[in-house]
């Protein structure tokens, strides 16, 4: 597969020395990446894993990390979320 907008960048981490190490790819939940992730991602590197934490949401662009205790209705929902599930065309993979 060759996503249209490049591929995502997801976020090594890693325990320090030489590897080889064991791998874990971490998959976010839906309220996507933010800092509990990386804290719980660091947690399984300084356990000795390498770990792959990648943005399921990328092809959304930029966003900054979600604080769920600010969402108090439907419409703070929608207005957070909804951009991570929008398609179109430019954001599907061709194979």
């Amino acid at each position: 597969m060759k996503p249209a907008t490049g591929p995502p960048a997801p976020s090594p981490l890693h325990p320090r020395g030489n590897g080889p190490w064991p791998a874990v790819i971490f998959y976010m939940d839906a309220p996507a990446i933010r800092p509990a992730l990386f804290e719980m991602s660091q947690r399984l590197a300084d356990a000795g894993y390498f770990v792959l934490l990648p943005d399921m949401f990328w092809r959304a662009g930029p966003y900054d990390p979600i604080d769920m205790t600010a969402i108090k209705s439907d419409e703070d929902r929608r207005a957070i979320f909804g951009k991570f599930f929008a398609t179109t065309s430019s954001r599907t993979c061709s194979l």
